[in-house]
């Protein structure tokens, strides 16, 4: 999560939109915490995020949430 805070960090400095990248995070954490029954997935989401690179991160980010 470490990582997440850093990319995000280096997104702001280079100038994306704090309002937009919230709002999708925030979708994304909706999904993310929805259905118990996508746990597991869930799991598997929160390993891979934790262990990504910064620019992993940002480029789940452009892929998944559009920003």
């Amino acid at each position: 999560m470490a990582r997440v805070e850093h990319a995000l960090s280096a997104a702001v400095a280079q100038g994306l939109d704090q309002a937009a990248v919230a709002a999708r995070l925030e979708a994304l954490l909706a999904r993310f915490t929805a259905s118990t029954a996508a746990a597991a997935d869930g799991d598997d989401a929160v390993d891979q995020l934790e262990t990504a690179t910064a620019e992993q991160v940002l480029d789940f980010i452009d892929n998944e949430l559009g920003v």
